[in-house]
């Protein structure tokens, strides 16, 4: 790209330059070279895979003549050529990987022959499930007690980040795991809770399959694409409710302009991110009266995996962020109302759609705790226990 500009004028550049002297005028010429940049790249940063594979594929601002994946861990590192399937779209395949926390970054050579070098991006493959002890005070299966509550305290070991939650009582109705699995394809979701609250595409289009945050996700345009969850008799919850899902934004709530759906049941329940800061924004309707819960200072970032969670326990909002409560509020609802819509992942309402990745959609019929939530988060930093009391006399009760 040339600049031309008089001696008048100032450039904030560092450029090469050309003296050049015309009549009683003196002008300078200015000469930058336009380097190609990445617009969008699979996986998303900071990934963890089950495969021993991993599928590199990126986007540039610019035909490229060239692009090489940098790539290796704590042994080593070695330069792959990439394919291309036009002269913006590169990819390359990196196969027979060994569980281990690999990074790479990318090259790319525009068709002038400059060069330029991506940030460096992070991914764990992890194919070893981890290991899963009910420690004591857990009662064995088939107890029979006269107290009218019950420890669970779990105990789990991975090598890697991995995330425990205990459903207790079948008290999870929605769980989104978005990583095409049995019985699923690139319109249909399984919901692995008790309940076979199944996902649709819908909107004009339908998402893409990603890497998530565990395993895979789904990628979201923010512009038509959405998943639909029919309404069902136990995803009208009430007095209570925990809201939670991993998210990636590509671009801020506050550049596009918009608030962001991520988990919406209008006039019912719904988790969105606020336009105006950034941050979590959680409702509810209890008697068509609409309890909003908005924390400032939520420092949610694009192109980052962030943890959120929102609770309400007939009486207190909550939400949390990569396991931190951020915000509570003490709300005159104590139920929520019940409705006939359908339920929304990555839309809430009026063009609020999500740009991004979404994992690991949850809704459950309680109020989870605070250890619960941080255990969801990250089990192998916080422990995976839980005291439920209050219970009924002579009643059964499941855990899993």
């Amino acid at each position: 790209m040339v600049y031309i500009q008089k001696l008048k004028g100032i450039w904030n550049l560092k450029p090469l330059f050309i003296f050049l002297l015309f009549s009683t005028f003196i002008y300078f010429l200015f000469i930058r070279f336009a380097t190609p940049a990445i617009t969008s790249i699979e996986p998303a940063n900071n990934s963890y895979t089950n495969k021993d594979w991993v599928f590199i594929n990126i986007t540039s601002s610019e035909n490229l003549s060239q692009s090489l994946v940098e790539w290796g861990n704590a042994s080593g590192f070695t330069n792959v050529s990439m394919d291309n399937t036009s002269l913006t779209n590169w990819y390359a395949n990196m196969t027979s990987l060994s569980d281990y926390a690999y990074n790479y970054s990318i090259w790319m050579q525009n068709t002038t022959g400059v060069w330029s070098k991506s940030q460096r991006y992070f991914i764990t493959i992890d194919t070893i499930p981890p290991n899963i002890n009910f420690a004591p005070p857990t009662p064995p299966n088939n107890t029979k007690t006269n107290n009218t509550y019950v420890y669970i305290n779990i105990t789990t070991n991975d090598t890697y980040q991995h995330t425990a939650f205990i459903d207790w009582n079948k008290s999870l109705v929605l769980w989104l795991r978005f990583n095409n699995e049995q019985g699923e394809n690139s319109t249909f979701f399984r919901d692995w809770s008790t309940y076979g609250n199944n996902g649709t595409c819908s909107g004009s289009s339908c998402p893409t399959q990603a890497y998530g945050k565990f395993g895979k996700a789904l990628e979201f345009d923010g512009v038509d694409d959405y998943v639909e969850v029919k309404d069902s008799n136990n995803l009208d919850i009430s007095p209570s409710v925990t809201i939670e899902a991993w998210i990636y934004m590509n671009t801020l709530a506050s550049v596009m302009g918009r608030d962001l759906g991520i988990v919406f049941k209008n006039y019912a329940y719904g988790l969105e991110i606020e336009a105006d800061t950034d941050c979590i924004d959680f409702v509810i309707w209890d008697n068509d009266i609409l309890s909003e819960l908005q924390p400032s200072g939520c420092a949610l970032t694009a192109n980052e995996w962030h943890y959120l969670v929102a609770t309400f326990d007939g009486d207190i909002m909550k939400v949390y962020q990569d396991g931190t409560l951020v915000s509570s509020l003490d709300t005159t609802a104590d139920s929520i109302d019940k409705t006939s819509t359908n339920l929304s992942i990555a839309y809430s309402h009026s063009g609020r759609y999500f740009n991004g990745t979404i994992d690991e959609v949850k809704i459950w019929n309680r109020a989870l705790s605070w250890e619960e939530i941080n255990a969801s988060y990250h089990a192998g930093l916080y422990r995976l226990y839980h005291n439920f009391t209050n219970l009924a006399d002579m009643k059964s009760y499941t855990y899993k």
